[in-house]
């Protein structure tokens, strides 16, 4: 439409792709609702061109894996950082942990011994902790947040042929947990890291195994 502030122009193109595509979400990620959120919301357009959206999934389908796949999903769809906040990281009203020193390995195998030696930790961690209890300590939760975050900027920094050569293991999910789930700047939502740690990160530490193992 023409002289209308690129804004506008932004939100019709964001409502008129997630109305089009909300199906598929829904089916490929079990969505409950999606719609805009923060400075588009307001009118305004974001100075670092991230689209945020404000999401809720359903209950039986909810997951860090559903999460962070949507992330990419729409990343691939409007070209831009999208940012997905869930209605938890508006009502818990959490900050992200202060950005870690992390110093990272200069070479493929020395990231993917970073990369295990996070799961184990990780692992070592949990052991047979339940949610209840884990969302009580405030320790832990800061303890699995930098754990988690250290796995994401390692899983970043492996150079792109390397991660064709493993096409079995989760790269994205992996770098999603620190660009997504720990650096949003709406708060950490605790449910999907405990999602992440019990789904992502046994596979993940599997994977790592195996490929450190070969010659």
């Amino acid at each position: 439409m023409a002289g209308q502030p690129s804004y506008e122009n932004l939100r019709e193109e964001i409502m008129i792709t997630l109305n089009t595509v909300f199906p598929v979400m829904k089916r490929l990620f079990g969505i409950r609702s999606i719609g805009i959120f923060g400075q588009i919301a307001h009118g305004e357009d974001p100075p670092d061109g991230v689209i945020e959206l404000l999401v809720e999934f359903a209950p039986a389908t909810e997951s860090y894996g559903a999460y962070a796949g949507l992330c990419s999903y729409l990343e691939e769809k409007f070209g831009r950082e999208i940012r997905l906040v869930t209605t938890r990281m508006l009502t818990a009203q959490t900050t992200p942990p202060e950005p870690p020193a992390i110093s990272l390995p200069g070479d493929d195998h020395g990231l993917l011994q970073q990369i295990l030696d996070g799961c184990i930790a990780i692992r070592e961690q949990k052991k047979d902790i339940p949610f209840p209890a884990f969302i009580r300590n405030e320790q832990m939760k800061r303890t699995m947040g930098r754990s988690l975050e250290h796995i994401g900027w390692a899983a970043a920094g492996l150079s792109s042929d390397f991660r064709r050569l493993h096409p079995d293991v989760a790269w994205e999910d992996l770098v999603s947990l620190r660009v997504h789930l720990i650096r949003n700047p709406f708060g950490v939502d605790w449910v999907l890291l405990w999602s992440a740690v019990r789904d992502l990160i046994p596979a993940t530490e599997q994977k790592m195994r195996g490929i450190l193992k070969r010659p």
